[in-house]
């Protein structure tokens, strides 16, 4: 079986830059945000945050990268990884830093 650049059948969510959102975001794969939300992520997956990014609200996932600002409680059940531009303002639930 042939497999094409993403990671399985890994669905991926893009809130690109320059757009922003106000609401809820559920899926079941990816989500990579580069542009402004406000409101709830949630996904068993991985989470993304750009470094033009910007969330404030909630975010529930598998894992989350960040090299954005994020000001939002975090639950992140496997890890969550802070790169360097990150800024994180909020409360942070996960058994990996």
């Amino acid at each position: 079986m042939k497999k094409n650049g993403f990671a399985g059948d890994d669905n991926i969510t893009l809130l690109a830059k320059g757009v922003q959102l106000k609401g809820e975001i559920r899926v079941e794969g990816t989500v990579r945000i580069d542009g402004r939300l406000e409101g709830e992520i949630h996904t068993k997956g991985q989470v993304i945050i750009g470094e033009e990014g910007v969330v404030q609200g909630l975010i529930c996932a598998g894992t989350l990268v960040s090299s954005g600002r994020i000001k939002a409680n975090v639950t992140a059940t496997e890890r969550l990884h802070l790169l360097k531009t990150a800024i994180l303002v909020g409360e942070v639930h996960t058994p990996l830093l």
